[in-house]
């Protein structure tokens, strides 16, 4: 005779309203639990790392584990089936008898395997816990099926012959929730607040950025016209004014049909000086310098201005200027003129730089200066020394600081530096 089982089930769940349609089958009722999965129908992919499951503990702050569902149940064996060591095995299946998608069962902590679980004859009574799983795949919805145990070993269950494979004992059913966490909802709260202030600050900084780049455009082009129009009004009025954008913060200005052009960027005024030799036409620029600026001229020479507009500082890499640039040995005498009336009676507009030697001819490079000094005294002697090393193809650096008194527009002493392959010469000269 086969072995014996009674298996007598302590089911916590009501029985359903169709209780009379299904037999009077007990309800093993798993329940229903809110499944804290935040990104459900927001993601494609499920995102696992923010569920809190058997596999992902450190995240029970995130989602606290709702996933679990348990109820308990007894076994109770006959001797006879305790005496033969009997099995008894059970399945929770659907309607169609098959496993359940989306849903995993465990018995005791142990998973079932193949939708199967061996409940061994040890004991005369048997406490068996059920745990139902479920997924975020599962999503909204209830499951329900047949508790159901195989009648491959046993004869009887619960008073009712085993004579099929599948035979039901219980139904069962499970619900689940999608739910937000408070700490979620605060979470996207928190990166909500934050991604918006990003937005705001990114909008800001582009304000800003435009308001810089035409309102410095709108000064830097302001500055230049009013100063040429104050000093040369005929020369601006003749010419239309130009501008063409280079790149951020960096202008080219000329006048159409002449030579007269300045390229105006962050770091200062860059302009070519006229050369006397082709056509004698100043850059106008340069004549016109503006008030406490940096103009770079051909490449290798930089003047300061004051806020009069007066050359306060010159450093030139005199071999490079030299040696890149078209000879400018003609003076231009209405410059000249012009330098004369800054001074004294008796003084000669005189360069900073020599013209014999790439020194620009336009009013930025010249200054009032005593005439004997500038032409043949101890300022020339000083240039020639500088020429004489320039053409000997020495690295020639020349530095000039000039000093003023009051308002004037002419030095009463100027420094000279010349830094001849690395060895300083410096000398402080009197204007007369």
């Amino acid at each position: 005779m086969k072995n014996a089982l009674i298996i007598l089930l302590i089911l916590l769940a009501c029985v359903s309203c169709n209780k009379e349609e299904q037999e009077n089958l007990p309800l093993f009722d798993f329940g229903k639990s809110e499944y804290e999965q935040p990104f459900v129908g927001l993601l494609k992919s499920e995102p696992s790392f923010l569920v809190k499951s058997l596999q992902y503990p450190p995240f029970k702050w995130l989602a606290p584990d709702t996933l679990m569902l348990e109820k308990s149940f007894v076994v109770d064996f006959n001797e006879e089936a305790l005496r033969s060591k009997s099995q008894a095995t059970i399945s929770f299946v659907d309607s169609l008898y098959q496993p359940f998608e989306g849903l995993e069962f465990f018995c005791n902590g142990s998973p079932f395997v193949n939708n199967r679980y061996v409940i061994n004859a040890d004991s005369l009574t048997k406490t068996i816990d059920v745990q139902c799983k479920v997924h975020p795949r599962f999503n909204e919805q209830t499951a329900n099926g047949f508790l159901v145990i195989h009648g491959e070993e046993l004869d009887i269950s619960n008073a009712i012959p085993l004579q099929q494979e599948y035979n039901v004992i219980a139904d069962w059913q499970c619900e689940q929730k999608i739910g937000w966490p408070v700490t979620l909802w605060l979470l996207w709260l928190v990166v909500a607040l934050l991604c918006l202030f990003f937005v705001i600050w990114l909008l800001y900084v582009l304000f800003k950025f435009f308001v810089v780049l035409f309102s410095s455009s709108t000064q830097t082009l302001s500055i230049l016209q009013n100063s040429l129009v104050a000093s040369s009004p005929e020369y601006f009025m003749r010419n239309k004014f130009e501008v063409k954008k280079l790149g951020r913060n960096k202008y080219d200005l000329n006048y159409p049909g002449s030579k007269s052009r300045i390229t105006v960027d962050e770091n200062g005024y860059h302009c070519k000086a006229g050369s006397t030799i082709e056509d004698g036409q100043m850059n106008e620029f340069l004549n016109n310098p503006l008030p406490s600026s940096i103009y770079i001229v051909d490449k290798y020479a930089k003047y300061t201005t004051d806020n009069m507009k007066r050359t306060t500082a010159v450093e030139a890499d005199r071999t490079k200027l030299y040696g890149n640039n078209p000879i400018r040995n003609e003076r231009n005498g209405v410059v000249q003129e012009t330098v004369r009336t800054y001074g004294k009676k008796g003084d000669d507009g005189g360069h900073l730089i020599s013209a014999c030697t790439n020194g620009a001819n336009e009013i930025i490079n010249q200054v009032p200066m005593e005439h004997s000094f500038q032409a043949n005294g101890k300022w020339r002697k000083f240039e020639e020394f500088e020429e004489k090393h320039i053409k000997n193809g020495d690295n020639v650096i020349s530095k000039r600081k000039l000093y003023y008194m009051g308002k004037s527009r002419r030095p009463y002493m100027i420094k000279a530096t010349a830094i001849i392959n690395g060895k300083n010469k410096t000398k402080f000269f009197i204007n007369p």
